[in-house]
Protein backbone atom coordinates (compact mmCIF):
# COMPACT_ATOMS: atom_id res chain seq x y z
CA UNK A 1 0.00 0.00 0.00
CA UNK A 2 1.21 3.50 -0.95
CA UNK A 3 1.79 5.76 2.18
CA UNK A 4 -1.10 7.68 2.91
CA UNK A 5 0.54 10.75 3.40
CA UNK A 6 -0.26 13.18 0.13
CA UNK A 7 1.45 16.33 0.58
CA UNK A 8 -0.10 19.35 -0.55
CA UNK A 9 0.18 21.30 -3.40
CA UNK A 10 -0.48 24.57 -1.17
CA UNK A 11 -1.35 25.34 1.82
CA UNK A 12 -5.21 25.66 2.50
CA UNK A 13 -5.62 28.91 5.06
CA UNK A 14 -8.40 29.10 7.30
CA UNK A 15 -10.97 31.22 5.58
CA UNK A 16 -10.83 28.91 2.74
CA UNK A 17 -11.43 25.75 4.64
CA UNK A 18 -14.58 27.38 5.23
CA UNK A 19 -15.08 27.91 1.55
CA UNK A 20 -15.39 25.87 -1.44
CA UNK A 21 -11.88 23.72 -2.60
CA UNK A 22 -12.11 22.08 -5.85
CA UNK A 23 -9.64 19.28 -6.16
CA UNK A 24 -8.11 17.54 -9.47
CA UNK A 25 -6.91 14.13 -9.65
CA UNK A 26 -5.48 11.97 -12.22
CA UNK A 27 -6.04 7.75 -11.74
CA UNK A 28 -4.12 4.94 -13.34
CA UNK A 29 -5.21 3.79 -16.32
CA UNK A 30 -8.27 1.09 -15.68
CA UNK A 31 -8.95 2.31 -12.33
CA UNK A 32 -12.53 4.30 -12.13
CA UNK A 33 -13.98 5.90 -9.15
CA UNK A 34 -17.09 5.33 -7.55
CA UNK A 35 -16.79 7.76 -5.00
CA UNK A 36 -19.34 9.39 -2.42
CA UNK A 37 -21.36 12.18 -3.13
CA UNK A 38 -22.64 13.38 0.27
CA UNK A 39 -24.06 16.84 1.29
CA UNK A 40 -20.61 18.81 0.88
CA UNK A 41 -19.11 16.85 -1.84
CA UNK A 42 -19.85 16.55 -5.43
CA UNK A 43 -17.93 14.16 -7.70
CA UNK A 44 -17.26 13.69 -11.27
CA UNK A 45 -14.82 11.63 -13.20
CA UNK A 46 -14.21 11.31 -16.90
CA UNK A 47 -11.49 10.33 -18.50
CA UNK A 48 -9.12 9.29 -15.74
CA UNK A 49 -9.22 12.41 -14.30
CA UNK A 50 -11.16 13.09 -11.10
CA UNK A 51 -13.04 16.22 -10.06
CA UNK A 52 -13.85 16.94 -6.39
CA UNK A 53 -15.68 19.65 -5.38
CA UNK A 54 -16.25 20.60 -1.43
CA UNK A 55 -18.11 23.06 0.63
CA UNK A 56 -21.15 23.55 3.32
CA UNK A 57 -23.54 22.96 0.00
CA UNK A 58 -21.85 21.78 -2.85
CA UNK A 59 -22.80 17.97 -2.96
CA UNK A 60 -26.10 16.68 -3.86
CA UNK A 61 -27.10 15.11 -0.20
CA UNK A 62 -28.00 11.43 0.41
CA UNK A 63 -30.68 9.52 0.35
CA UNK A 64 -33.94 10.61 2.81
CA UNK A 65 -36.41 8.15 1.79
CA UNK A 66 -37.83 6.43 5.14
CA UNK A 67 -36.54 3.02 4.31
CA UNK A 68 -32.63 4.27 4.27
CA UNK A 69 -33.04 6.10 7.39
CA UNK A 70 -34.82 3.41 9.37
CA UNK A 71 -31.57 0.79 8.19
CA UNK A 72 -28.85 3.57 8.96
CA UNK A 73 -30.98 3.59 12.64
CA UNK A 74 -29.97 0.49 12.88
CA UNK A 75 -27.48 -1.82 14.90
CA UNK A 76 -24.69 -3.20 13.07
CA UNK A 77 -22.01 -5.95 13.59
CA UNK A 78 -19.51 -2.79 14.21
CA UNK A 79 -22.11 -0.23 15.49
CA UNK A 80 -23.53 -1.75 18.44
CA UNK A 81 -26.19 0.64 18.92
CA UNK A 82 -28.42 -1.80 21.02
CA UNK A 83 -25.53 -2.37 23.58
CA UNK A 84 -27.32 -1.40 27.30
CA UNK A 85 -24.58 1.10 28.13
CA UNK A 86 -24.14 2.93 24.68
CA UNK A 87 -27.52 3.20 24.18
CA UNK A 88 -27.97 4.65 27.98
CA UNK A 89 -25.44 7.35 27.40
CA UNK A 90 -26.97 7.59 24.26
CA UNK A 91 -30.37 8.28 24.76
CA UNK A 92 -29.66 10.63 27.64
CA UNK A 93 -27.65 12.72 25.77
CA UNK A 94 -30.94 13.53 23.31
CA UNK A 95 -31.58 17.12 23.25
CA UNK A 96 -34.63 18.58 22.85
CA UNK A 97 -33.65 21.64 20.91
CA UNK A 98 -32.28 20.01 17.72
CA UNK A 99 -30.61 16.85 16.62
CA UNK A 100 -27.29 19.31 16.35
CA UNK A 101 -27.49 20.19 19.66
CA UNK A 102 -27.64 15.98 20.29
CA UNK A 103 -24.60 15.26 17.97
CA UNK A 104 -22.76 18.22 19.47
CA UNK A 105 -23.63 16.47 23.45
CA UNK A 106 -23.00 13.15 21.81
CA UNK A 107 -19.51 14.20 20.39
CA UNK A 108 -18.49 15.49 24.07
CA UNK A 109 -19.62 12.22 25.69
CA UNK A 110 -17.50 10.38 23.21
CA UNK A 111 -14.89 12.47 23.21
CA UNK A 112 -14.91 12.00 27.27
CA UNK A 113 -15.10 7.80 26.77
CA UNK A 114 -12.37 7.92 24.51
CA UNK A 115 -9.64 9.46 26.31
CA UNK A 116 -6.24 7.81 25.25
CA UNK A 117 -5.40 7.60 21.58
CA UNK A 118 -4.56 4.50 20.35
CA UNK A 119 -3.76 4.15 16.45
CA UNK A 120 -3.28 0.24 16.75
CA UNK A 121 -5.90 -1.65 15.07
CA UNK A 122 -9.16 -1.06 14.40
CA UNK A 123 -12.35 -1.71 16.60
CA UNK A 124 -15.96 -2.14 16.92
CA UNK A 125 -17.75 0.24 18.89
CA UNK A 126 -18.18 -1.32 21.83
CA UNK A 127 -14.84 -2.76 21.77
CA UNK A 128 -13.64 1.01 21.83
CA UNK A 129 -16.21 2.19 24.01
CA UNK A 130 -14.78 -1.03 26.61
CA UNK A 131 -10.95 0.11 25.90
CA UNK A 132 -11.64 3.58 26.41
CA UNK A 133 -8.96 4.60 23.75
CA UNK A 134 -8.87 4.53 19.68
CA UNK A 135 -7.90 7.21 16.70
CA UNK A 136 -10.29 9.04 14.50
CA UNK A 137 -11.50 5.62 13.38
CA UNK A 138 -13.03 4.98 16.38
CA UNK A 139 -13.92 8.56 17.12
CA UNK A 140 -16.37 7.94 14.42
CA UNK A 141 -17.08 4.69 14.94
CA UNK A 142 -18.49 5.18 18.09
CA UNK A 143 -19.94 8.73 17.16
CA UNK A 144 -21.99 7.30 14.67
CA UNK A 145 -23.18 4.32 17.20
CA UNK A 146 -24.23 6.86 19.66
CA UNK A 147 -26.07 9.34 17.22
CA UNK A 148 -27.73 5.97 15.68
CA UNK A 149 -28.61 4.99 19.77
CA UNK A 150 -30.16 8.06 19.91
CA UNK A 151 -32.62 7.66 16.93
CA UNK A 152 -30.36 10.03 14.24
CA UNK A 153 -29.52 8.05 10.72
CA UNK A 154 -25.55 8.13 11.29
CA UNK A 155 -22.79 6.83 8.71
CA UNK A 156 -18.78 7.12 8.73
CA UNK A 157 -17.13 8.71 6.31
CA UNK A 158 -13.34 7.61 5.42
CA UNK A 159 -10.99 9.65 3.65
CA UNK A 160 -8.46 12.72 3.95
CA UNK A 161 -8.37 15.84 5.77
CA UNK A 162 -5.42 18.66 5.27
CA UNK A 163 -3.27 19.05 8.26
CA UNK A 164 -0.31 21.24 8.94
CA UNK A 165 0.90 19.10 12.21
CA UNK A 166 3.68 16.41 11.61
CA UNK A 167 2.28 12.85 10.49
CA UNK A 168 4.81 10.13 10.23
CA UNK A 169 7.22 12.51 9.58
CA UNK A 170 6.26 14.56 7.19
CA UNK A 171 3.72 17.78 7.40
CA UNK A 172 1.45 20.22 5.94
CA UNK A 173 -0.23 17.95 3.97
CA UNK A 174 -3.29 15.18 3.48
CA UNK A 175 -3.44 12.25 6.29
CA UNK A 176 -6.40 9.48 6.41
CA UNK A 177 -8.87 10.27 8.25
CA UNK A 178 -12.69 9.12 9.55
CA UNK A 179 -15.68 11.42 10.61
CA UNK A 180 -19.26 11.12 10.62
CA UNK A 181 -22.11 11.95 8.38
CA UNK A 182 -25.36 12.05 10.38
CA UNK A 183 -29.14 12.98 9.03
CA UNK A 184 -30.17 15.91 11.92
CA UNK A 185 -32.94 18.06 11.18
CA UNK A 186 -34.19 17.33 7.97
CA UNK A 187 -30.54 17.10 6.29
CA UNK A 188 -27.61 15.32 6.37
CA UNK A 189 -24.37 16.85 7.49
CA UNK A 190 -20.81 16.06 8.46
CA UNK A 191 -19.55 15.92 11.88
CA UNK A 192 -15.76 15.76 13.13
CA UNK A 193 -15.54 15.02 16.98
CA UNK A 194 -11.50 14.08 16.20
CA UNK A 195 -10.53 17.65 14.59
CA UNK A 196 -13.63 19.81 16.08
CA UNK A 197 -15.77 20.71 13.11
CA UNK A 198 -15.73 19.68 9.64
CA UNK A 199 -14.66 22.06 6.70
CA UNK A 200 -13.90 21.54 3.30
CA UNK A 201 -10.44 20.60 3.59
CA UNK A 202 -11.95 16.90 4.24
CA UNK A 203 -12.30 14.66 1.11
CA UNK A 204 -14.21 11.43 1.72
CA UNK A 205 -13.26 8.59 -0.59
CA UNK A 206 -15.72 6.11 1.09
CA UNK A 207 -18.91 5.88 3.30
CA UNK A 208 -20.19 2.80 5.29
CA UNK A 209 -21.03 1.39 8.79
CA UNK A 210 -17.77 1.55 10.08
CA UNK A 211 -16.42 -1.92 9.04
CA UNK A 212 -12.76 -2.11 8.92
CA UNK A 213 -13.02 -3.16 5.05
CA UNK A 214 -14.69 0.44 3.91
CA UNK A 215 -12.17 2.49 6.01
CA UNK A 216 -9.16 0.40 4.38
CA UNK A 217 -10.35 0.89 0.88
CA UNK A 218 -10.36 4.61 1.15
CA UNK A 219 -6.83 4.67 2.83
CA UNK A 220 -5.81 2.44 -0.60
CA UNK A 221 -7.88 5.08 -3.14
CA UNK A 222 -5.85 7.86 -1.42
CA UNK A 223 -2.70 5.72 -2.41
CA UNK A 224 -3.90 5.76 -6.43
CA UNK A 225 -4.54 9.53 -6.53
CA UNK A 226 -2.04 11.48 -8.71
CA UNK A 227 -2.02 15.39 -7.72
CA UNK A 228 -3.57 17.53 -10.76
CA UNK A 229 -4.74 20.61 -9.47
CA UNK A 230 -6.16 21.98 -5.89
CA UNK A 231 -8.01 25.52 -6.10
CA UNK A 232 -10.96 27.61 -3.97
CA UNK A 233 -13.07 28.42 -6.14
CA UNK A 234 -14.99 31.64 -5.60
CA UNK A 235 -18.01 34.29 -7.25
CA UNK A 236 -17.14 35.82 -9.63
CA UNK A 237 -17.01 39.64 -8.71
CA UNK A 238 -20.06 42.31 -9.54
CA UNK A 239 -19.30 44.77 -11.77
Amino acid sequence: MAHPFLPSPYDINSAARKRHIRYRFALPDAISADLPQTAEQAVSFSNGKLRIDVCPECGPGMPTDEASLTRWRRPTAWMQSDDPAIALWAKSARSRISDAKTMERLSQRTRSRLKDVDFTGHYSARTAWQRRAGDCTEDAVLLATMARAAGIPALVASGMVHSRDRYHGERDGFMPHSWVIAYTDGAWRSYDMTIGEFDSAHVAFTVGEGEANTIAAAYLIAGLLEWEALSEVRPRPEN
